[in-house]
């Protein structure tokens, strides 16, 4: 590991052909890794170009003497389980709206409101 550890350090100075070598070495494994949990080709590609985007804007403080790739793993990690947490934040907000406005159905005023906030739900869980 002492050419990745000298590489690190060509990151750390914002060496972009360090960062392109570091990408290529671990795009693949950052994917499945993604893949498995997601399940989702699209969103996997997504993560592993968020993954890296965030080791480029940390680039100065990452230790060049750590285990990159339990870095990566730990940055993915975390990646996902914030899409997570906020999908299930929409879905639990779609469900509390459409179970209040279902509840309040009694003029046509109110249906109408209803249809609006459905659809304004499902837009929003659904970006």
């Amino acid at each position: 590991m002492i050419d990745e550890s000298k590489t690190l350090k060509r990151l750390n100075g914002g060496d972009e052909a360090a960062f392109e070598s570091l990408f290529n070495r671990y795009k693949e494994r950052i994917y499945l890794f993604a893949i498995t949990l997601v399940k989702s080709d699209e969103l996997a590609c997504e993560i592993v170009h968020d993954v890296f985007a965030k080791v480029w804007e940390i680039r100065a403080q990452i230790d060049h003497q750590s285990n990159f790739s339990s870095f990566l793993h730990t940055i993915c990690k975390n990646l996902i389980f914030n899409l997570l947490k906020k999908a299930s934040r929409r879905e639990s907000l779609k469900l509390e709206i459409i179970q209040y406005t279902s509840r309040n159905q009694n003029t046509p005023e109110q249906e109408i409101y209803f249809k609006e906030y459905k659809k304004i739900a499902n837009e929003t869980v659904n970006e």
